[in-house]
């Protein structure tokens, strides 16, 4: 439970609603949607609470376009798109913030801060950042707001969500094999450890037997500890979001408590945000590192290929003689009979395996798992995010399951 006074919640009381929106989500993504901002409307009385992420423009996926990225205009700016909202502002879901030079405010929050050069004479002051917010008092007499509804007097609140992620496949490779690194780095330092002991040990003995002071050597041992070793971080990728909260048709400022407090919140659910993926990453890694070591994958898919291969083979000795001449029906035969036996090994020898997928966050080889559910005869919307090539895990695991309980 992350929101806590040290974590710079400054009302532990009022806090305690948000703690419990986030215990209620498994995913973090989630909260963005609507629970965090219907949160913080109901608790600051504002108009509005509203959620955009920084990216590329979306764009139609063409049903024959398999790249995973392909919903995604990556040769223009990224802009901000509203992807969640409080229940008052469900309007602004899945429009744009239009970006320009007179227009598009809200990008500032995403420029760096650069803290002020401290004044001749103050060697060694702290310099103190100015708030990494966006304020705006009066939306009206702001030129380059942008409004989706009519204008009304009011305050305009942004805050910027920017969190590092670890949940990707790279991070998962190489924290697969700086898992491994570690482990063994450390069984190699507890080994000179113990070099380290007997020897010591054995100077202590021999020490006794020639009458001589082991004071000194009984210290060494006592203080001899194996080398500390570091597991290498995890390899991050940085997530940009904005956190924006109006007044309009109020006509009342937010404040300046009101702004920290808002803040604090949105920097304690980024914290809790990086806490919570690497504890699932650390999780991840650990199973697969078991699973590798219970389970011969090469030897796994060298039998599944005899198995296919020996279907085919029988398929070949059943071809009708009057086939026998016709390529093409014949490559239709042994095709079939190669596909039945993925099938076969598919729900039911794979079984296992695939239940083992559940139990992940970060998955690999996602373009293939899409293409064994589409051979099993499941679509593009039962199985990705809406719109896009991306493979919906929360939709996959429980299909995956089905096809286990058949």
């Amino acid at each position: 439970f992350f929101f806590q006074a040290e974590d710079g919640i400054r009302d532990a009381q009022e806090s305690r609603g948000l703690g419990d929106v986030y215990k209620r989500q498994k995913y973090h993504a989630e909260l963005l949607v609507e629970e965090f901002p219907e949160f913080l409307e109901k608790s600051f009385h504002l108009t509005g609470a509203y959620i955009g992420v920084l990216d590329f423009p979306f764009k139609t996926v063409d049903e024959e376009n398999d790249e995973e990225y392909a919903h995604l205009d990556q040769g223009g700016d990224r802009i901000i798109t509203y992807i969640g909202s409080s229940k008052s502002h469900k309007f602004i879901l899945k429009k744009t913030l239009p970006k320009g030079e007179n227009v598009g405010l809200t990008y500032d929050v995403f420029k760096e801060v650069v803290p002020p050069d401290p004044q001749p004479g103050d060697d060694g002051a702290v310099v103190e950042l100015p708030p990494n917010y966006l304020y705006v008092d009066n939306v009206v007499k702001q030129p380059k707001m942008y409004f989706f509804r009519i204008p009304k007097l009011g305050a305009y609140l942004a805050l910027p969500l920017v969190y590092e992620s670890c949940l990707h496949e790279g991070a998962f490779d190489e924290g697969v094999e700086g898992r491994l690194r570690y482990h063994a780095d450390r069984e190699t330092k507890e080994n000179e450890r113990k070099e380290k002991e007997a020897d010591i040990l054995e100077n202590i003995e021999n020490a006794k037997k020639n009458g001589d002071d082991t004071a000194a050597l009984e210290d060494q041992l006592h203080n001899l500890v194996a080398e500390e070793v570091t597991e290498t971080p995890f390899k991050l990728v940085k997530k940009e979001y904005v956190v924006c909260v109006d007044t309009l048709g109020q006509d009342r400022e937010i404040l300046e408590q009101d702004r920290k407090k808002l803040l604090d919140y949105v920097e304690g659910l980024v914290q809790a945000w990086q806490n919570c993926e690497k504890e699932l990453l650390s999780h991840d890694i650990d199973q697969q590192l078991q699973y590798r070591a219970t389970h011969k994958a090469e030897e796994i898919l060298r039998a599944w290929q005899e198995a296919e291969e020996k279907a085919v083979d029988e398929a070949q000795k059943n071809v009708p003689p009057e086939l026998a001449d016709k390529e093409s029906e014949v490559t239709f035969i042994l095709d079939g009979a190669r596909l039945d036996t993925v099938k076969h090994q598919l729900l039911n020898d794979a079984k296992e395996h695939l239940l083992h997928l559940t139990h992940y966050r970060v998955l690999k080889f996602t373009f293939l798992l899409q293409q064994v559910l589409y051979f099993l005869g499941y679509r593009k919307g039962e199985i990705n995010v809406p719109g896009t090539n991306l493979l919906d895990w929360k939709k996959v695991a429980p299909h995956i399951l089905s096809l286990i309980h058949i």
